[in-house]
């Protein structure tokens, strides 16, 4: 009875331990994360649950490290500095199919830190993702840009944008689910090119039958500014094929600047060139003309080859506009 009783009460003890080790991981704060990696004994999930503990535990005692073996089965992890005697073996246990921590020494002898700046190396785009999820499951607008801020502020680490933008992209796929993935990885492609080229004219379309790519209109801030400040009042319309596997089609405008050079002004990839992408494009280079307040289309060239598409939607779009 005695040592039933014991084992219960360490059964229970160990089960309250991991409930308020996962409620403390929720709240992603520094103090929980310095005691997520507790020594021999420890039991997660699998293997991935492991790794994620890792980087969080990484994170708050500001150090690094690599995997000398890294498996479903086993994982070992070493410090980065090669004469530190910090050490982590975990791997899958074969009774319950959990995954333990084996062996570990938690005393680093290199020093207070061994990161050279405020960045670090296991902040990467799934440990964002992973720190934001339930943040963007009530907020889908949280920015990356806001992303590097609050991590910087939060967890003193100094995040690059592209790793904020990945993060939030994979987030929403994990709270999405992967059917709608071609349509979220355009839409945030989209949503990027707007930020960090804000005025940038970026729109994109999906088959909704199909679930596949239909279109991609792009036209840069600076590439409008430049033309209408800077080119001719000519406008050349052209498309052409993607002769890889994914086919398709570019349709582009281009202009003429004061050396007679050619100028990109916006350019669509689009899944076949017709008359109603031809349509699309050119209702969206419309946009960006009106965005640089021009206005009167009749002074306007254009020029292009005799395809039906292109003569129907200058006719539409530019009307009194000249088109050779």
């Amino acid at each position: 009875m005695v040592v039933k009783f014991i084992r219960d009460y360490e059964d229970d003890r160990q089960s309250r331990s991991d409930n308020e080790l996962e409620e403390a991981l929720v709240q992603n704060s520094l103090d929980s994360w310095f005691h997520c990696i507790r020594g021999v004994g420890q039991t997660f999930k699998d293997a991935a649950e492991f790794r994620i503990y890792m980087k969080k535990y990484s994170v708050a005692i500001r150090r690094s490290f690599f995997y000398t073996k890294n498996d479903r089965d086993k994982i070992i992890v070493v410090c980065t500095e090669h004469s530190c005697k910090w050490r982590v073996y975990a791997s899958r246990h074969k009774a319950d199919n959990l995954f333990g921590i084996k062996k570990c020494n938690l005393q680093h002898t290199c020093g207070e830190d061994n990161l050279s700046g405020r960045g670090h190396p296991r902040a990467d785009s799934a440990w964002v993702a992973d720190l934001m999820k339930n943040k963007l499951r009530g907020e889908p607008s949280y920015r990356p840009c806001a992303m590097v801020k609050d991590v910087h502020r939060d967890f003193g680490v100094d995040l690059e944008y592209h790793k904020a933008w990945k993060g939030k992209e994979l987030a929403m796929h994990d709270l999405h689910g992967t059917d709608k993935g071609c349509y979220d990885k355009l839409r945030w492609y989209c949503c990027a090119v707007r930020e960090t080229n804000p005025g940038s004219v970026a729109d994109c379309e999906i088959d909704v039958v199909t679930n596949n790519f239909k279109r991609l209109f792009l036209c840069f801030n600076a590439c409008a500014v430049g033309f209408a400040t800077g080119c001719r009042p000519m406008i050349f319309l052209d498309g052409t094929h993607i002769k890889n596997k994914y086919k398709g089609s570019i349709l582009l405008a281009v202009a003429k600047d004061a050396n007679d050079d050619l100028f990109t002004l916006a350019y669509a990839v689009v899944d076949a060139e017709n008359d109603s992408n031809w349509e699309w494009f050119c209702f969206h280079l419309r946009g960006v003309l009106v965005l640089q307040h021009i206005m009167v289309f009749e002074k306007f060239n254009f020029f292009s080859d005799r395809h039906p598409g292109i003569i129907k939607a200058v006719k539409l779009l530019f009307p009194g506009s000249h088109h050779a």
